[in-house]
């Protein structure tokens, strides 16, 4: 036990003459601690230039030595997140898109109750070029149920036409835009459940439909007041489209003008809500009705 002690002893001497020595040349004056900086110096001088790749090894030992903090991790999880957040954006955008529609066929039923009619989605596959005489190409046809003659609408209750050719997968829809669709009767609507004005339109070539408007489907006075800019313009023509196609959207009033020929009448310019020949997906609005319809026609459009 004597030789631990004995150690002990030696250290706490040591000790104590470091702090002597450390406390003399604290009281020193500068100029006679000169030799201290120049040892100073020497380390500094030869641990300098190995002090920058020590930092870097440290920094990298450091990066790489936690869990889940590798580049190729991080770069894993960021693209999770983007894609998530991708998922999650378009997943908003279509329940904003599936909410108007319930909007516009709750609107819809008001217009024209106990009306059934089963609703088939179906993509655009082709178009043609020319706006004057545009039509659609569809992916849906008789195995899916559809008919001559049957009734087309975009973006909720928006009419894009109407059904002239079928085959077992595909259909050719022409629009109302289109000038050989001829014309149509619509009425200017007061408010949402209230009609105003008739009108008789027909496509102007160049995706609006214009005509002139005549007195209230009703009778009743006051209807000149339904007809103004931004007004909508929905279908009322039971001779030449069936009845799940009535109260379906035509547009909007584009531009109010006078008649020259009938001055006691007003024309207006409609426009649909969207360009038709532009949309990427068609509801085809089936009932019995159409497939009557035609074969009544004996098959002609």
């Amino acid at each position: 036990m004597a030789r631990p002690q004995s150690h002990d002893s030696g250290a706490g001497r040591t000790l104590a003459l470091v702090v002597c020595v450390m406390l003399v040349l604290a009281l020193v004056p500068a100029r006679y601690s000169g030799w201290v900086r120049w040892i100073g110096g020497l380390f500094e001088t030869v641990l300098t230039p190995i002090s920058h790749p020590l930092s870097g090894v440290s920094r990298w030992l450091s990066s790489s030595g936690g869990p889940g903090t590798a580049p190729e991790v991080q770069r894993q999880l960021t693209e999770e997140r983007d894609r998530f957040q991708t998922l999650f954006l378009q997943q908003r955008d279509e329940n904003t898109r599936l909410r108007d529609l319930i909007t516009e066929l709750q609107r819809g039923m008001k217009l024209n109750p106990d009306l059934p009619v089963t609703q088939l989605a179906a993509p655009v596959v082709g178009v043609s070029s020319d706006l004057a005489s545009a039509v659609m190409r569809v992916r849906a046809g008789s195995s899916e149920g559809v008919d001559k003659n049957a009734v087309v609408a975009a973006a909720g209750l928006q009419l894009l036409g109407k059904v002239i050719e079928v085959s077992n997968r595909q259909c050719v829809v022409q629009p109302i835009t289109s000038k050989a669709a001829g014309g149509l009767i619509g009425v200017v609507m007061f408010d949402d459940e209230h009609p105003g004005a008739l009108c008789r339109l027909s496509p102007t070539g160049d995706g609006s439909l214009k005509g002139d408007v005549g007195e209230s489907a009703d009778k009743k006075p006051g209807w000149e007041q339904s007809v103004k800019i931004g007004a909508t313009v929905r279908l009322s023509d039971t001779e030449r489209w069936p009845k799940n196609a009535q109260y379906l959207v035509v547009g909007t009033i584009e531009r109010v003008e006078p008649n020259l020929a009938m001055p006691l009448r007003t024309n207006i310019v409609v426009r649909p809500s969207l360009r038709l020949e532009r949309v990427s997906e068609v509801i085809l609005r089936l009932s019995r009705e159409a497939a009557i319809e035609d074969a009544k026609s004996g098959g002609r459009p």
